[in-house]
C-alpha cells in the first residue's frame, strides 16, 4: 500500500486545504494483530477515522481486501473504475476511493455508500491528490 504526501498549499481553498490536512494523516496506517495503527504517531489509530469508525469486524474484512490487493490478487476484490485512474475498492457498504501510481496502491478516503453513485465530492478530491502525484514525479 502507498502513502500520499501532498503539501497543503497545492489547494487554493481553505475547504480543500482542510481536507488534505486531515486526509492525508488520516490514511497513513498500517493493519497488525486485528489493529490499525497511525504510522506517524506509531499509535492504535482513533475511532475518528472512517477505517477506526467501523465496527472491527469490518475493519478486519477491509484488511483482508486491501492485502489481496497489495498482494496483486485483484481478482478475489470487487471494485469499480470511477473516472479515469481513480476506483474505489467495494467491501460490503464500505467503499474506499484509491488509484495506482507506479506500483503502488493509494487510498485516498473511506465511507459508506449510502445511494447508487459515488459521491462526485469523493471522486474530484481522490482526482484531486491523484494528479499532485502525478505531477511531483
Amino acid at each position: 500500500m502507498g502513502h500520499c504526501y501532498v503539501s497543503a498549499s497545492e489547494y487554493k481553498t481553505k475547504k480543500e486545504q482542510k481536507w488534505i490536512e486531515k486526509d492525508t494523516k488520516r490514511y497513513q496506517f498500517s493493519y497488525r494483530n486485528k489493529v490499525y495503527r497511525d504510522k506517524i504517531r506509531k499509535k492504535v489509530m482513533k475511532r475518528s477515522t472512517y477505517i477506526g469508525s467501523v465496527p472491527e469486524t469490518d475493519q478486519a474484512i477491509i484488511a483482508a481486501h486491501v492485502k489481496y490487493m497489495q498482494s496483486g490478487d485483484f481478482e478475489s476484490v470487487r471494485t469499480k473504475q470511477l473516472h479515469g485512474p481513480i476506483r474505489e475498492l467495494i467491501v460490503g457498504h464500505h467503499r474506499l476511493t484509491y488509484f495506482e501510481f507506479g506500483a503502488s496502491l493509494y487510498f485516498v478516503r473511506g465511507f459508506r455508500k449510502k445511494t447508487t453513485k459515488a459521491p462526485k465530492s469523493e471522486i474530484d478530491y481522490a482526482e484531486k491528490v491523484y494528479k499532485i502525484m502525478k505531477n511531483s514525479k
